[in-house]
């Protein structure tokens, strides 16, 4: 059984779904050979990207340890000091705070347990630099795992077009060394080695997102006396409010890209899209509702107020992963928004959400742009797209399927062999793969080096 220090600030008790991936990685790499001992943080205030789902610790097998980082500061959303320390490029006094715990409790455990290997999953992104540092420092390969696109992100707000080329900088200099960089979509994966054509020679994959069968093989859809339209997740409303009041100037100054639009990727234009239906069909306000699952903030819920469609739109708040994946099952359509991209781009993300719409086999409304996104639902035969923001497309999609719904008639017919690929289970035998070919090329690279006489150990932690 070879051993992995597995950072991971994202973890369980931590939910949502931004630990699903590191906690099944977590959950299967034992069976492949590799043993996680997870890095984390402790204990973390309970807010919209960290709810509390102690039910998921249940998914980790015996034999998985795991050591927790306490005295972690509260991240910084609007802070003037973490405005300060953006404008200057810095890292926010949190994002520093994990750097340097990651390197200090890092060290320890290395030097007690002979990890072969050092893999962290990222955002906090300053865990690379950390993760970088240990590996110089007691010989060890490590693997960046990215969640999200960092610099490369399309949606992510910048102080100016000067300070994305010096993140994109940054994140040039701290991938440098991993011996390997998984970006989690193939559109992500091509974006960072055409920004970063020396990354054409260097071991770089994508590995997606997925679900667990274990959490839907049980699950069978029940039908209800209404047509449910569900989304679960973050919606993305106060956001997308502040960037289209704001976006061509944003634009000029290169803060944001062209043609992004975040407005589409809460239910603004869906329930749009309910207010028109109901206008033309008054069998709407009787059969349909719309189920909001996750963690809502005050502008989500001040949109559904606002809107004549108010009296169709079912508020569950945050509900655990198992709850939630009830709530998918029984959907007669899951939506599935995300943001406007420029006519000539693709986008690089794909929300988490999407592979466990696919496990479901459930009809998906796709109000998504050119990317992976589209691809993946069309491919697997569950998709009904439209563009992010195309009210009647999703309009026309809903009659569809709500004709279908009451003549009992199923509007899809899924591919299975499409579907399995995201499979966790799956993915995880992909990634042992991965470590397997690190390992290899490392124990190679060793063989035809002198050996050293001493380890490093001035390696300073990151300011």
């Amino acid at each position: 059984m070879k051993k992995v220090l597995f950072i991971a600030y994202y973890f369980p008790p931590i939910g949502g779904g931004g630990v699903q991936r590191s906690l099944k990685f977590a959950k299967y790499l034992p069976s492949l050979g590799y043993m996680p001992h997870v890095l984390t943080a402790g204990r973390v205030a309970e807010e919209h990207w960290s709810p509390r789902d102690e039910a998921l610790l249940a998914d980790l097998p015996p034999g998985v340890r795991i050591s927790r980082i306490d005295g972690l500061p509260a991240s910084e959303v609007r802070s003037w000091n973490r405005r300060m320390r953006d404008v200057c490029q810095l890292p926010s006094r949190f994002g520093a705070a994990w750097a340097n715990a990651v390197l200090r409790e890092g060290a320890r455990l290395c030097a007690e347990h002979a990890f072969d290997l050092i893999y962290v999953s990222m955002s906090p992104f300053e865990g690379a630099a950390a993760a970088a540092s240990l590996s110089r420092r007691f010989g060890i390969p490590w693997v960046a795992d990215l969640r999200d696109p960092w610099a490369l992100d399309e949606v992510q707000v910048f102080y100016s077009g000067v300070h994305r080329r010096i993140a994109r900088r940054q994140m040039r200099r701290a991938l440098a060394d991993a011996s390997l960089v998984i970006m989690n979509t193939p559109e992500a994966a091509r974006r960072l080695v055409t920004a970063f054509p020396e990354y054409r020679k260097r071991n770089v994959t994508s590995l997606t997102n997925g679900y667990d069968a274990a959490d839907y093989d049980h699950l069978t859809w029940q039908r209800d006396d209404h047509f449910r339209i569900v989304h679960t997740g973050s919606l993305h409303a106060r956001h997308g409010r502040q960037l289209a009041a704001r976006r061509r100037l944003y634009e000029r100054l290169g803060r944001i890209e062209p043609g992004v639009d975040l407005l589409s990727r809460s239910h603004v234009f869906l329930l749009e899209a309910l207010r028109l239906w109901q206008a033309r069909d008054a069998r709407v306000a009787r059969q349909v509702r719309l189920i909001l699952a996750g963690s809502l903030t005050s502008e989500d819920r001040r949109m559904v107020e606002r809107s004549a469609a108010r009296g169709l739109v079912t508020l569950e708040g945050y509900r655990t992963h198992q709850q939630t994946a009830r709530l998918q099952v029984d959907a007669e359509v899951l939506f599935l928004p995300m943001h406007q991209v420029a006519p000539n781009r693709r986008a690089t993300i794909v929300p988490g959400k999407t592979y466990e719409y696919l496990a479901t086999r459930r009809p998906i409304l796709a109000a998504v742009p050119q990317g992976d996104a589209r691809d993946f639902v069309t491919e697997a035969q569950t998709g009904f797209v439209c563009g992010p923001a195309d009210v009647e497309g999703m309009v026309a999609h809903l009659k569809a399927l709500h004709q279908a719904w009451l003549e009992h008639r199923d509007p899809v017919k899924p591919r299975d062999e499409v579907i399995v690929q995201f499979e966790r289970q799956r993915l995880t035998t992909l990634l042992a793969g991965h470590f397997d070919e690190v390992l290899d090329n490392h124990r190679a690279g060793l063989r035809s080096m002198p050996l050293p006489s001493h380890v490093r150990s001035d390696v300073p932690a990151q300011p």
